[in-house]
């Protein structure tokens, strides 16, 4: 079935992928949340709840087109999700900051793991001096922002106490607050998250969520 003969109801909504960025300078796109960065073709899929009832895969220049087949109710929804995934993002206000974040060009986020087990640099900077010397230092190479974690995600990786988890962060997040970095915390626990928050942190990032 065809998108534009499928009825809407209730729990109709579109998940819109973008499958092909815009490479070929002059070939119609649409921006990626307003950004320097587009895309010239789109997966369209049509969902009923969670389950998907059809899927489409459309090149900018047949979205005009398309869009004119669709019924009222349907051509509602689609065009709020692709305003959702053209539209720029707003600035992120970061207390204590002057200078919001802005989204109109990538973000250099430089990592600091106070573990032994991570991937990259597990054991390198267990100690608080060194996770200091070395987040100043990612500063210092141009990282916008700074993501601190002390508790290793790899696969086979063992859990951490929280506790033991808010040892190992909350002083090095204190120390490179006073910086003036944008500071992100790589926790999944309520109580971790709390802590660092406390001691400075702006930024959540959960991979659990």
């Amino acid at each position: 079935m065809r998108i534009k003969d499928a009825s809407a109801c209730q729990d109709s909504e579109f998940l819109l992928k973008p499958v092909a960025p815009a490479l070929v300078a002059g070939a119609p796109f649409l921006p990626l949340a307003g950004g320097p960065y587009g895309f010239s073709r789109l997966l369209v899929t049509l969902l009923d709840g969670d389950a998907p009832v059809a899927m489409e895969q459309l090149s900018v220049r047949q979205l005009a087109e398309w869009r004119a087949d669709l019924n009222p109710a349907l051509l509602e929804k689609f065009d709020s999700r692709l305003t959702a995934l053209t539209a720029p993002r707003p600035p992120m206000t970061i207390p204590g900051r002057a200078m919001p974040l802005g989204f109109g060009r990538p973000m250099v986020m430089g990592i600091v793991n106070i573990t032994p087990d991570s991937f990259s640099d597990g054991g390198r900077f267990s100690d608080v001096n060194a996770a200091l010397e070395h987040g100043q230092a990612l500063i210092d190479a141009g990282a916008d922002i700074l993501d601190i974690g002390g508790e290793s995600t790899r696969p086979g990786a063992k859990s951490v106490w929280e506790e033991e988890e808010r040892q190992r962060i909350v002083p090095v997040i204190e120390g490179l607050a006073k910086s003036g970095a944008v500071l992100s915390v790589d926790t999944r626990k309520a109580s971790v998250m709390e802590a660092a928050l406390e001691a400075g942190a702006h930024i959540i990032n959960d991979i659990s969520a």
